[in-house]
């Protein structure tokens, strides 16, 4: 019924069926999940919301991979599954892996969708969160090249307190920032000196690289290595009075 994608069906059941009904929902397939996880991994919100008219229906239930429903609407981009979720206060803090593993903002950041991400920010997930591979949520975003979703969800990421995450070094020693500069992503390095603090664009700036040092000795970083990284140096010192030391 869930899978066939019977709206209908679920509604008619929801009401004549309760003790069914329950058994349904919180039953498991083969691989942990539940209706709700399979009503999320279509996008359709239409089931989740008929799923989630049941009051007592646990939204933050596991499947064998350790994912929550969320982390399948998220997937599915789908904007209305996630509010769904969210309304009925699905933990948006939360970790996969046992708990060591990327938030479901890393997911969202590594599919490229901003308006869920909004949605995620707004709701208390954490902007600035680090997964076990060192990478901030920041990271997932601009680590895409040149795909105008994942620019957008950078953006939603510093517009609601992930400018910290700037200067913040993966397991290869590269911050969001180096990131930027070595795909020229011009437009999330201008919207993070709008938004960010004076101390927080001194401090990535700080942070040593190989590509910072060699524009701190008025050289450009090479093309060839690192991509055309001048105009966002250029734009990093016209909009600051810091520099590069």
């Amino acid at each position: 019924m869930i899978w066939e994608g019977n709206v209908n069906g679920v509604r008619a059941s929801s009401k004549n069926n309760g003790n069914s009904f329950r058994s349904l929902l919180e039953a498991q397939n083969a691989d942990g999940q539940t209706a709700l996880h399979l009503a999320c991994r279509r996008g359709s919100a239409e089931l989740v919301e008929a799923i989630l008219s049941y009051p007592e229906l646990n939204v933050d239930v596991l499947d064998k991979d350790e994912d929550p429903s969320l982390v399948f609407a998220l997937a599915a981009g789908s904007l209305e599954c996630v509010r769904a979720l969210l309304s009925r206060y699905a933990n948006v803090r939360s970790r996969l892996r046992d708990g060591f593993g990327p938030s479901v903002a890393h997911v969202c950041a590594y599919h490229g969708h901003p308006d869920c991400m909004r949605e995620l920010l707004l709701a208390g997930a954490d902007p600035n969160a680090i997964d076990d591979e060192g990478e901030s949520v920041l990271h997932r975003a601009v680590t895409k090249k040149k795909k105008k979703k994942y620019t957008e969800c950078a953006l939603v990421i510093l517009e609601h307190g992930g400018c910290k995450s700037m200067g913040i070094l993966n397991s290869k020693n590269l911050t969001p920032l180096h990131l930027c500069v070595t795909t020229w992503n011009v437009a999330t390095v201008k919207r993070w000196i709008e938004v960010a603090s004076s101390e927080e664009i001194s401090e990535t700036i700080d942070v040593l690289s190989k590509i910072f040092l060699m524009l701190s000795c008025g050289k450009s970083a090479s093309v060839e290595c690192y991509g055309p990284s001048d105009t966002c140096a250029s734009v990093i010192q016209d909009h600051t009075s810091l520099g590069f030391k």
